[in-house]
């Protein structure tokens, strides 16, 4: 029943990414400095303060969340993010297709073996081996201790 349910789920994401790209295909392009929703982190250009993390901070392996996090697109010490949040930020800030910015942190809830709908993570958790930190990482361990 699992494999069926993921199967599922794969094809709907197939379907609904075939959809957009065609949609993307009719769509016309949004204008230079128009990309970044109204209302939105960096919209005309203009991006929060980049503060660096402080000590008790939570950042990751991952220096687009690090980034969003530095910039106080995503709380400044990387705690306690919900999933649905990291997804919605992704979108806004880096223009990343909606199924993309589902897909992510619905596998970091399943990867952190939590619940997307409903729990909190924090930056430094999404470094588990073969998650985010993988062999072809330069920042896992087993390479800078060489």
């Amino acid at each position: 029943m699992a494999l069926f349910a993921e199967l599922s789920q794969g094809i709907v994401f197939a379907v609904w990414d075939l959809s957009l790209t065609l949609l993307n295909l009719v769509t016309p392009n949004r204008k230079v400095g128009k990309v970044t929703p109204a209302g939105c982190s960096g919209e005309g250009g203009k991006w929060p303060e980049f503060i660096p993390p402080k000590e008790g901070d939570s950042r990751c392996s991952c220096p687009a969340l690090n980034a969003m996090a530095n910039h106080g697109i995503l709380p400044r010490d990387g705690k306690n993010i919900s999933f649905k949040e990291m997804g919605k930020r992704i979108h806004e800030t880096y223009n990343f297709s909606p199924s993309f910015c589902f897909f992510v942190p619905s596998y970091a809830a399943d990867m952190l073996k939590k619940k997307y709908a409903s729990d909190t993570f924090d930056l430094a958790e999404l470094d588990l081996h073969n998650g985010i930190e993988h062999d072809a990482s330069l920042v896992r361990e087993s390479l800078i201790n060489r």
